[in-house]
């Protein structure tokens, strides 16, 4: 996919978000569903495509909160998210 993307005008202009919910333990530890702060509960993937601002292969290994995927998302398609969404964009910081 991101291969197509590299065809103006998409090139420049084209930011690719991937991410997911988190997991349920499904039966890591012994327990089921998401109650227990384990890895396999809590852990996220998020990978962002932006190649006009990171260049391929960077990785970052710290925490990150989805709480403000919403606002930035919007910002960076130059809508505004609704009042009632919590978080901060990243021209918000």
């Amino acid at each position: 996919m991101l291969d197509a993307l590299k065809v103006p005008p998409f090139a420049d202009n084209t930011i690719v978000i991937y991410t997911s919910d988190h997991g349920e333990n499904m039966g890591e530890h012994g327990l089921w569903w998401k109650n227990y702060m384990y890895d396999t509960s809590t852990r996220v993937p998020l990978i962002i495509s932006w190649p006009t601002r990171w260049k391929d292969g960077q990785h970052r290994s710290g925490a990150c909160g989805s709480v403000d995927l919403v606002q930035t998302i919007a910002e960076l398609g130059g809508a505004k998210a609704p009042a009632l969404v919590s978080g901060e964009g990243v021209r918000s910081r």
